[in-house]
């Protein structure tokens, strides 16, 4: 068995526009998600900043020691603003592309008059610390798996089923 990298094994192709009016408050925000694991996500999004609108491409990740589904696990997640831009309208058509495991992100008042926002790589949400999930050698996350069951003194994985 071949160990898989961070990217797609086969190559993936999509375009998705979804065309909408919303008037955020707040804290309020619609948009686009592009989720690739768990808390390891792009959202594109149409929200207010300082009373204004605006649309920004956010990244989600998160660190952890143990796998999500070994008890006691526990997640710390980070949120960064890839970008941000002001916006004046409440109609809104944000665009992801898809290409592999890369994503182009346009937005517009319009499907014909779109802009590109930003771009970005697919890897950067993609933990291979997941494990059997996202491309990581499942030898290796295996290996990782029994040594963080075995630090967190619950024996060995083989003691115990998986759900």
């Amino acid at each position: 068995m071949q160990p898989v990298s961070s990217r797609n094994t086969l190559p993936k192709q999509l375009a998705l526009l979804n065309p909408q009016a919303f008037a955020p408050a707040g804290k309020e925000s619609a948009g686009i998600a592009v989720v690739q694991a768990m808390n390891h996500q792009y959202h594109l999004q149409l929200a207010q900043e300082n009373g204004e609108y605006c649309v920004r491409l956010l990244r989600y990740t998160a660190n952890y020691a143990l796998p999500p589904y070994i008890p006691g696990f526990t997640a710390e997640t980070k949120l960064e603003i890839v970008v941000s831009a002001p916006w004046a309208a409440e109609e809104i058509v944000p665009e992801t592309e898809l290409h592999d495991n890369d994503s182009i992100f346009r937005i517009g008042l319009d499907e014909q008059h779109l802009t590109e926002l930003a771009r970005a790589d697919g890897a950067a949400v993609n933990p291979e610390k997941v494990g059997c999930m996202t491309g990581q050698d499942p030898r290796k996350a295996n290996e990782l798996q029994n040594i963080a069951v075995e630090e967190a003194g619950w024996g060995s994985r083989s003691s115990w089923a998986l759900a």
